[in-house]
């Protein structure tokens, strides 16, 4: 309680606050009592074009295949993304916490953009899906940083693409409506920098 009291006293300190997530809003307002608003992450405030030209120089890859970016990734979890490209015909590239493989910024990209499905378990490789507008599944861990998952792809009437650590995958590629998502998100990307006009001038 005294360590609530004394971040209470700076967070009023402050001209404004926002957040990504939208249980941030309420813990500001309870704990705080400060109002928060809630925005988009950085990385979404960016078009897939500006990201793009970064990694133009990086050769395309011409065969399909399905990107698994996971951290801590689990023998039960590479089954079944294994299982699930078998079913659609993909060959599967692994990016995860435990290879001793080192991309590049440009090369991290431009995985995403030649990815034909993105099954991820971190935030910004959900995001990342999103900005490049490639159908994904996201796996959650309820016990760790959920909500920003849940906060994000609710924004964008996306919770049908997240599923808990142990889920079953659906069987099949299910398509995104992403002329809606990203109708949505220019909407968010308004406000999020219409936010940082009115509070850093």
């Amino acid at each position: 309680l005294k360590l609530t009291k004394e971040c209470a006293k700076y967070a009023q300190l402050f001209t404004a606050i926002s957040t990504r997530e939208d249980s941030g809003i309420k813990l500001c307002n309870d704990y705080l009592n400060v109002k928060a608003q809630g925005v988009l992450d950085p990385t979404l405030l960016l078009d897939r074009e500006d990201y793009m030209a970064l990694c133009q120089n990086i050769p395309g890859r011409r065969e399909s295949y399905l990107l698994a970016y996971l951290l801590d990734m689990t023998d039960e979890q590479k089954e079944s993304i294994n299982s699930f490209a078998t079913k659609n015909k993909l060959r599967v590239f692994f990016c995860t916490s435990e290879q001793e493989v080192n991309f590049s910024v440009e090369e991290w990209l431009s995985l995403y953009r030649d990815a034909s499905f993105i099954i991820t378990n971190s935030f910004h490789g959900t995001a990342f899906s999103i900005i490049n507008n490639k159908n994904f599944y996201s796996i959650i861990n309820v016990h760790r940083g959920a909500d920003r998952f849940i906060s994000l792809l609710s924004r964008f009437h996306l919770a049908d693409r997240l599923f808990k650590e142990g889920d079953q995958l659906p069987d099949s590629i299910n398509p995104i409506d992403w002329n809606a998502v990203n109708r949505e998100k220019a909407k968010w990307q308004d406000a999020g920098k219409e936010f940082l006009k009115s509070n850093l001038a």
